[in-house]
């Protein structure tokens, strides 16, 4: 404000405003993707093969485009869906869980489709912003099994089914 009194700089809010709102969207993008991998459920490993894959856990980021998987490990551990502008399916139902799997999910302007087994216990944990959550599955009565789904939906969607 100093600098604008003197006269040698002035910037008012034609230009701030648009300078805040994509400064914000950067700090969201980021902070969804630097998430997922330091947040576990008790009793799931975060621990990697040796070259940094892992074929326990997902992690697809979609932008502009679509991504499509079948997964069918015997210890799904999780991982983290980003999609901006784009869509993914991904396919649990030859997978298994040992216990617990979280699973982090972005949306933005896209969509995310997945499709779990039937003894599955489906937790969703976020919030949509001009977009949808929504979870079709069946609750089954044994809830040895649980997958955590958490993340954010900004003018997208995320579709949870069996």
């Amino acid at each position: 404000m100093l600098l604008r009194a003197l006269g040698l700089l002035s910037i008012g809010w034609d230009v701030l405003a648009p300078a805040f709102l994509i400064g914000g969207g950067v700090l969201l993008l980021l902070r969804s993707a630097g998430r997922g991998r330091a947040a576990a459920a008790p009793g799931v490993r975060l621990e990697k093969d040796g070259d940094g894959a892992s074929d326990d856990m997902v992690n697809v980021l979609a932008l502009l485009g679509g991504h499509r998987r079948r997964m069918s490990t015997p210890h799904f551990r999780g991982g983290e869906i980003t999609v901006i502008m784009a869509g993914c399916d991904l396919d649990l139902r030859e997978a298994s869980i040992d216990s617990v799997a979280v699973l982090q999910v972005f949306a933005l302007m896209g969509g995310i489709n997945i499709k779990v087994p039937t003894d599955w216990t489906v937790e969703l944990e976020g919030m949509p912003v001009l977009g949808g959550f929504e979870d079709t599955t069946l609750h089954p009565r044994d809830a040895g099994k649980r997958l955590i789904v958490r993340g954010y939906a900004i003018m997208g969607g995320l579709d949870l089914r069996n």
